[in-house]
């Protein structure tokens, strides 16, 4: 109650003038945001008005605002769009919500300073008698001036708020951004805009998680071609999907992770290396079940055509192997022909196709 009565005092012997209504209501919602009353671009005004009245208590609120004493608690907090309803509340309301969300007259006056125009609607009357008012209507609040409106509040609370602090602090709304208002942004951040010199363009650019996320792409590959059963072969979709954020393979990603995005690339696994490391399998398989080592059944195991295991085992040289495949590991074998994860395959099936006969044309 006494601060409450501090509040009160100070702000009515220091009157902040007259203000806008949506200016006032942008300042409340802003601050109902950063608690974390917020759905997308919505604010959450009855699950802020439960934990307001949790904070401040029921006899605090009832001997301060009548309506909450007489339980007339309907839209007891509102925040209707209509220009002459806006923030239409009593005094006493008013009172409690600025105290609760800013807490001194001075860190509200500074909210109400920090709106941007963006936040409040573009109004216009158009009568054809001059003296004659009508209602204004309000605009709704475009993407861009929402996520502008985060960036500012995030440099409000730390003015040394870095590209990248936005990057792991609000990644949607800085990716947006990014990718729309890449200009304003740069701008805000006093970071220099395209066209500057490349070294610290990507000094900024590139994200401090590339070289982990790098390692992590070599860790990852290892452990798929050393992980035991069927092989999988060792793709970029299933690299990408192991890194704890999402990355794709696009002009802004590759500027953010260089090095993670090359490492990806240098440990996709070939077709035919794939292919080969199936084959294998395959024949261990069979020999440890004690079956024919016939080249028809590697096929139908592996799901490698026919034609590409004779290809594979002809040119390797394994069939000497095949009876003792479950004893040696493939990759090892594979790397004592000198044949590396991009391997193109046997010199004499290099541009022609694998499958069956039925792509061709009968004639």
């Amino acid at each position: 109650m006494l601060h409450y009565a501090r509040f009160a005092h100070d702000l009515l012997n220091r009157p902040l003038g007259r203000l806008e209504p949506f200016r006032l209501r942008a300042a409340y919602q802003n601050r109902i945001r950063e608690l974390g009353f917020a759905w997308g671009s919505k604010v959450q005004a009855k699950a802020f008005q439960n934990h307001l009245i949790k904070e401040l208590g029921d006899a605090f609120l009832a001997a301060v605002d009548p309506a909450f004493a007489a339980k007339r608690m309907s839209f007891w907090i509102r925040f209707t769009p209509s220009n002459s309803m806006v923030c239409d509340m009593p005094i006493m309301r008013h009172l409690l919500l600025a105290m609760y969300l800013f807490g001194t007259r001075d860190e509200f006056a500074s909210s109400l300073l920090r709106v941007t125009p963006e936040e409040t609607p573009v109004c216009r009357t158009k009568t054809g008698d001059a003296d004659s008012v009508r209602p204004m209507k309000s605009v709704r609040s475009t993407p861009s001036a929402t996520h502008r409106r985060r960036i500012r509040d995030e440099l409000v609370r730390n003015p040394e708020t870095t590209i990248e602090d936005l990057w792991r602090k609000a990644y949607r709304v800085t990716s947006w951004l990014y990718d729309h208002d890449r200009a304003w942004l740069l701008e805000t951040l006093s970071v220099p805009a395209a066209g500057t010199a490349i070294g610290t363009s990507a000094a900024i650019i590139v994200s401090p998680d590339d070289e982990r996320f790098a390692a992590h792409v070599d860790t990852t590959a290892a452990a798929l071609l050393a992980k035991p059963g069927k092989p999988q072969q060792v793709t970029k979709e299933r690299l990408l999907a192991a890194l704890p954020v999402r990355i794709a393979d696009t002009l802004r990603y590759r500027e953010r992770y260089p090095n993670t995005l090359m490492r990806v690339t240098e440990n996709r696994e070939s077709t035919w290396h794939f292919r080969a490391r199936r084959v294998w399998w395959a024949y261990a398989v069979l020999s440890a079940r004690g079956d024919t080592l016939l080249a028809r059944e590697a096929a139908i195991l592996s799901g490698v055509g026919y034609n590409a295991v004779q290809a594979i085992v002809e040119h390797c040289g394994w069939e000497p192997l095949l009876q003792r495949a479950a004893q040696f590991d493939v990759v090892g074998k594979l790397a004592e022909l000198g044949i590396a994860r991009k391997w193109d395959g046997p010199p004499a099936w290099l541009g022609r196709a694998i499958g069956g006969r039925a792509y061709q044309r009968r004639t």
